[in-house]
């Protein structure tokens, strides 16, 4: 057989075997994720019968960073948590009908996230990985106002804090362009959350629980090294 041949031949056996070492027991990756998102909806409310129903709208902006870390428990199957910061601006508009409720909400939040995940990979290169997670976010939001309620031209804000429970399943994509660095997006999740809520000053709770499925609603991306194997 030719020698360039063979050694074409052999240079990829070695660049597949390096490319399976990435997802297989023994490997640990590090990496770091960031996110941006932003959207603008049109709320209508219907409040009690006594009052007109009402709109307005609502722009979101969120930026999220943080790191992540995993360790393949098995081929294909890693075990890991990510920890994470995130700041969202909420601003409302058109909502004369309500003078009482928040111009814009500013909201910085902390998450702390275990998750365990199969992957499925065409050629050892592309594909997604799934599995279940729990997270943990704690977060601090100032609602704004310009106006006191009933007391023109005196600004006032209200601070809130929140903790929030979360899990559910993950769906992410993944791409190994380069022997030890991967690639990564969300796609979407299904979970469920409770969160709990309260504003200090007004000495006012709630409760909220929730099921929710988003696919592409907002992505994150995350670049990672594989090592160890």
């Amino acid at each position: 057989m030719n020698k360039k041949i063979v050694l074409m031949l052999l240079a990829l056996s070695s660049a597949a075997t390096t490319l399976k070492a990435q997802t297989e027991k023994g490997t640990q990756t590090l990496g770091g994720t960031i996110g941006v998102s932003t959207s603008k909806n049109t709320v209508d409310m219907a409040p009690p019968s006594s009052y007109t129903p009402y709109s307005y709208i609502l722009k979101t902006t969120t930026f999220s960073i943080g790191p992540n870390y995993s360790y393949f428990v098995a081929n294909k199957l890693d075990l890991g948590a990510s920890l994470g910061y995130s700041y969202q601006n909420m601003k409302f508009f058109d909502e004369d009908v309500l003078a009482d409720n928040p111009e814009k909400v500013k909201t910085q939040s902390f998450l702390a996230e275990v998750y365990l995940r199969k992957y499925f990979l065409y050629d050892n290169k592309i594909g997604i990985r799934t599995g279940p997670f729990v997270a943990y976010q704690y977060g601090k939001s100032t609602n704004s106002l310009s106006d006191i309620p009933n007391v023109p031209n005196v600004p006032y804000s209200v601070p809130q804090k929140s903790t929030t429970v979360a899990g559910g399943v993950l769906l992410d994509f993944v791409y190994f362009p380069y022997k030890k660095v991967g690639l990564a997006a969300s796609m979407g999740s299904l979970s469920y959350t409770h969160q709990d809520s309260k504003e200090p000053s007004y000495n006012y709770k709630s409760t909220t629980d929730s099921f929710g499925f988003n696919f592409f609603s907002s992505v994150n991306f995350s670049v990672f090294y594989a090592f160890g194997k």
